[in-house]
C-alpha cells in the first residue's frame, strides 16, 4: 500500500519519446501493466527525455510492475525506431511518498514538470498554466476536468485530500498549480 514517485530517465538523456504513437504506446504499456499488477497511477507526465509516475502498490510489486513496464515499451521503441540497447540510463528511481504530507505536492511538482525548464522560466503564471492544461501527455487535464478523466487513473487519493466535494477539490487543485 506504499506511494511512490518513479522516474525514469532516458540513457544519457537521450529522448525515451521520439513521436506521439512512441508515447501513445508507452501510455498503453503502463495500463496493461497496472491491469496485470494491480497497482494504482494517480499522475503522470511524459517528456521527451525522462517520465514521471506517482503510483501506489497495495500489493507491494512495485519492482515487477516497473520491470515489465519498461522491458515491454523498450522492446516497442527499439523495433519502431531501428535501435537496439538501453533506452533507460539504468534502474527506476523510486521515492517512498509519505501519503499524508507529501502526497499533493508530488502530484503537483509532477503535472508541472514540462514548464520546469529554462525555456519556460520567467513566464507569466497564466501562460505557463494554459500549457499544462493543454499538455496531452499528463495526467492533469484529468485532475481540472471531469470529462477529461482517464479511467484507468485514480485521482481520489490526491483531490479527496482536499476535501469532500470533487468539484470544488478540482478548482482548489488549479489554485494551488499557480503556487508552483
Amino acid at each position: 500500500g506504499a506511494f511512490y514517485h518513479v522516474t525514469c530517465r532516458g540513457n544519457q538523456r537521450q529522448p525515451v519519446f521520439l513521436s506521439d504513437a512512441d508515447r501513445e504506446a508507452f501510455l498503453f504499456s503502463l495500463q496493461e501493466s497496472l491491469r496485470i499488477y494491480g497497482v494504482l497511477l494517480h499522475a503522470y507526465v511524459l517528456m521527451d527525455n525522462h517520465l514521471h509516475l506517482l503510483v501506489e502498490t497495495p500489493r507491494a510489486n512495485l519492482s515487477e510492475f516497473m520491470r515489465r513496464l519498461t522491458v515491454t515499451y523498450t522492446g516497442y521503441f527499439n523495433r519502431n525506431n531501428r535501435r537496439i540497447g538501453h533506452l533507460f540510463q539504468g534502474r527506476y528511481k523510486a521515492l517512498l511518498v509519505d501519503r499524508d504530507s507529501y502526497l499533493i505536492g508530488v502530484a503537483r511538482y509532477i503535472h508541472c514538470n514540462p514548464v520546469r525548464t529554462a525555456e519556460w522560466e520567467g513566464r507569466p503564471v497564466s501562460e505557463r498554466l494554459r500549457f499544462l492544461v493543454g499538455y496531452r501527455w499528463s495526467s492533469l487535464p484529468g485532475y481540472l476536468e471531469r470529462r477529461r478523466e482517464e479511467p484507468w487513473l485514480t485521482i481520489d487519493a490526491v483531490l479527496g485530500a482536499l476535501g469532500d466535494n470533487r468539484e470544488r477539490a478540482r478548482r482548489r487543485y488549479a489554485r494551488d498549480l499557480e503556487r508552483e
